[in-house]
Order: structure tokens, then C-alpha cells, then sequence
């Protein structure tokens, strides 16, 4: 099997591996961040369980919109590509550069990696719009849950400190 292969491009490489450090890095940093939001919501929640749940949807839904705008151009690229790759019958698709030395795929195994692809990239879209009202679904429930449940509890604990 002699297949053509399409040669790495070292600058891409270079710029993936620094574009990979600086999410780590970033990545990194959010999860000290919050960790630092969850010690202060677990402390507020002390004080106030309902304003310390509220908090902490508000979080989740900021990180589920933050992972929205990270998967959304991710799966609109990966939706081009793989359209590119099943209209050239090859993959990769002509004028693409790859970061490794990648053995050149054509004809039929080639359009099954673009419908693939195209695949994957409408469940990545679908997934990512959706995590986003999932979170909202998540916190109206949750807040409507401990309203409903916690009215009962909370009204007597208040009116029998109250009574003191």
C-alpha cells in the first residue's frame, strides 16, 4: 500500500501546540476561579440557602453558555470540513493542512469520513445549543423544588425563632 500522504505543516503545529497550552492554561485558571466561587457560594449557603442556590445556577448556566461558544464555531468548522472532505471524495480535503504527516483517503472511505463528520458535528451543535436550556431547565426546577419543599420547613424554623 503506497498511499500519498500529505506532509505536516510545522507552523500549524507550532501554533496548535501554543493554542493547546494557552487553553490549558486558561482551563487551568477557570477551575481556581471556580473552585473560589464554589467556597464562597458554600458559605453563603449558610447564611442563605436559596441565595446560594440562585448563585450557583447562575454559575452553571454561565459555564453551560461558556461551553456553547466554545462548541458552536468547533462543530460550524467541523460541519465545513466534512462537506469539503465528501464533495472532494478526499480526505483531507484539498488545500488542507495537518499538523502530523496524514495518509491521503479517497473515493468512497472518503465520503463515509465526511458523512461521518458531518454527523458528529450536528450532535456536537445539537448538544451545545441544547446544554445551554438544559441548564436553565435544571435551575427552574431546582429553585421551584426548594421553594415547594422548603416553604413548609423553613416557615416553621423561622416562626418558632421568631417566637423567642
Amino acid at each position: 500500500m503506497n498511499e500519498p500522504v500529505l506532509k505536516a505543516d510545522r507552523t500549524l503545529r507550532r501554533k496548535m501546540i501554543l493554542f493547546l497550552a494557552a487553553a490549558s492554561v486558561l482551563g487551568l485558571a477557570l477551575l481556581f476561579f471556580f473552585q473560589n466561587e464554589l467556597g464562597q457560594v458554600d458559605q453563603l449557603a449558610r447564611e442563605n440557602p436559596r441565595a446560594a442556590l440562585e448563585q450557583l445556577l447562575n454559575r452553571l448556566h454561565l459555564l453551560a453558555l461558556s461551553m456553547t461558544l466554545l462548541f458552536v464555531p468547533f462543530s460550524l468548522y467541523l460541519l465545513y470540513f466534512s462537506i469539503r472532505t465528501y464533495r472532494a471524495s478526499r480526505f483531507p480535503p484539498p488545500g488542507s493542512r495537518v499538523v502530523r504527516d496524514t495518509r491521503i483517503v479517497t473515493g468512497r472511505r472518503a465520503r463515509m469520513k465526511g458523512i461521518a463528520g458531518v454527523l458528529l458535528a450536528a450532535a456536537f451543535l445539537g448538544l451545545a445549543l441544547y446544554t445551554v436550556r438544559l441548564s436553565k431547565t435544571i435551575g427552574e426546577t431546582m429553585l421551584a423544588r426548594r421553594d415547594n419543599s422548603g416553604a413548609a420547613t423553613t416557615g416553621t424554623a423561622h416562626d418558632a425563632t421568631d417566637a423567642h
